[in-house]
């Protein structure tokens, strides 16, 4: 999933923004499949 998608898919929600900010997924979460 591409960081725009994350984005688009969280603008609803600010919590589900925080949890997947596109800066901090990759140290929280390791390395995304783009």
């Amino acid at each position: 999933m591409s960081k725009e998608a994350i984005i688009g898919e969280t603008e609803g929600s600010k919590t589900e923004a925080q949890a997947f900010d596109p800066e901090m997924v990759e140290g929280d979460f390791g390395p995304i499949t783009t």
